[in-house]
């Protein structure tokens, strides 16, 4: 990107003093900078190829509303992160307007996506709740401070994390816990709030194990907070139209779908204090993760600001996941709004590369193409030599700017229709000169008709380009560099050229 951003600098400045000059041989000076730049680029910074090209998968996150560039800038920095901590090194994370990102990365396997795409949806809200209030938040966590703890420093738990928060939170957790001994301590991730829990009456305690079904009752409704608890066994859709419902049923409504808010979750999984009572140890329809019992020693009034998550899984595999995915969203911190992902588009490495070639082939014959078209209008084979260098030059220094951000298919189309508008540019300065006049006033009437296409151009490109279908960005951009780059360097130096090239010809002409 610092490549791509030296090269956009690059070409405004050598642009401007191509434009103000008028030094021909400043003006060639210029141009041979900038080419100069672009071949130091390609050679020293590597292609950064879109999935168009080398293969992946693009994954689109609409957020829950629109927010502000800020917002938005926060966002993409939080998922980054979380993502580098997942382990995806080759991850881009793109912002399309104000309520939009794309995830891109390379391609894997499905279950590997499947937990990319899990880390991603979490907003990763993290809240320590004990007697119904909220002792203990995720922004408390002191950044860089979250670690994995190994399972033999854990109390019959199969995965742990710890972390460490800040003073302030420490003092007010304290206070908050203060003759609480025995409470458990219940650790929610993405909380649900203000929600419907729909389980059939039969099924509730299922997994309680206690034989007091109203304590069972109580001890589930202690940790639903502000949810509402439905005890229905008459399951009927159009009683909890336009509630966030989270839903649990065993036989035929597993696979059930509502207004695109109805999950499908376990039950609640129960675990006994010292003092015998029974509470709800973990539940993840509502994110609780586990519900460690507070040592006295902690209720006492002491100051402690290190803490751990744990839990327990069935197998070594499951333990690791979890403990990756917890210590991922902790690192990465909670999101400023809820992300929704949606269908995945996937490219396969080879078929990438197929891509790439079919479009470097396409590139080659549209520079050879009008070639041959210009020699057989002008029947001048020396005036192929100037648009050929031109327009290999401008296609040089497109591909070094486009490579350094992101080359991908649409940038590639932009660059081959920017060959098209090169030697379109060309042949006008060419027939102008090629007519009676004086060569002054000639240039200055084909540089008005390039001018005047070089900014419909760009005005065309600029809804595109700030439209939110990133498959059409890369066109856009490129497109816009190629008339930049066109009117302010390269046309200038073919009108030097072609004069150098055609002075004979020239010379008669205006005889």
């Amino acid at each position: 990107s610092y490549a791509g951003g030296l090269m956009l600098f690059a070409i405004l400045v050598f642009g401007l003093v191509s434009s103000y000059s008028k030094e021909e041989e400043t003006k060639l000076i210029a141009l041979g900078s900038l080419v100069i730049l672009a071949v130091f680029v390609l050679i020293y910074v590597p292609i950064n190829y879109g999935i168009d090209f080398k293969g992946g998968v693009r994954i689109p996150l609409t957020l829950e509303k629109p927010v502000d560039e800020k917002t938005m800038g926060e966002l993409v920095n939080k998922l980054k992160d979380r993502l580098s901590t997942f382990g995806l090194k080759q991850v881009s994370v793109k912002a399309i307007g104000d309520s939009l990102i794309y995830v891109e990365v390379p391609q894997s396997d499905e279950e590997s996506l499947a937990r990319l795409q899990e880390i991603i949806e979490k907003q990763g809200v993290y809240e320590g709740v004990v007697d119904g209030e909220v002792v203990i938040r995720g922004r408390d966590i002191i950044p860089g401070t979250v670690f994995r703890v190994p399972p033999s420093f854990l109390r019959g738990g199969t995965w742990g994390i710890g972390f460490t928060i800040t003073a302030d939170a420490a003092k007010e957790f304290a206070q908050k816990v203060k003759g609480k001994a025995n409470y458990p301590l219940h650790m929610y991730l993405d909380r649900p709030k203000n929600s419907v829990v729909v389980i059939p009456s039969n099924d509730l305690l299922l997994n309680y194990p206690g034989s007091d079904e109203i304590k069972g009752i109580l001890a589930v409704k202690d940790v639903l907070l502000d949810n509402e608890l439905v005890l229905d066994s008459n399951f009927n859709l159009s009683k909890y139209e336009g509630k966030n419902l989270l839903i649990y049923y065993r036989s035929k409504y597993a696979n059930i779908s509502y207004d695109n808010k109805t999950i499908f979750y376990d039950l609640p999984q129960f675990a006994q204090s010292p003092s015998g009572d029974f509470y709800v140890d973990k539940w993840d329809a509502i994110g609780l993760l586990s519900s460690p019992v507070l040592n006295p020693s902690v209720t006492d009034g002491s100051v402690l600001q290190s803490f751990t998550i744990s839990g327990s899984a069935p197998t070594r595999e499951e333990s690791e996941k979890q403990e990756k995915l917890i210590e991922t969203i902790l690192k990465g911190g909670s999101l400023p709004v809820k992300v929704f992902a949606g269908s995945k588009t996937s490219v396969p490495a080879k078929l990438g590369e197929r891509f790439f070639t079919y479009s470097f082939i396409g590139l080659v014959i549209a520079l050879i193409a009008v070639s041959i078209f210009v020699a057989i209008r002008y029947r001048k084979i020396k005036l192929i030599v100037p648009i050929v260098i031109i327009t290999f030059l401008e296609v040089l220094i497109l591909f070094a700017t486009m490579g350094a951000f992101t080359l991908d298919l649409a940038a590639m189309a932009g660059i081959i229709a920017a060959v098209g508008v090169s030697i379109d540019a060309q042949i006008v300065i060419t027939d102008e000169l090629l007519k009676k006049g004086k060569v002054d006033r000639k240039l200055k009437k084909a540089f008005e008709i390039i001018n005047t296409n070089a900014t419909v151009i760009i005005i065309a490109m600029l809804p595109l380009l700030f439209s939110t279908f990133v498959e059409v960005i890369g066109f856009a951009i490129s497109t816009i560099l190629g008339a930049l780059l066109g009117a302010l360097i390269s046309r200038p130096s073919y009108a030097i050229l072609v004069e150098r090239f055609l002075k004979e010809e020239l010379r008669e002409v205006n005889e």
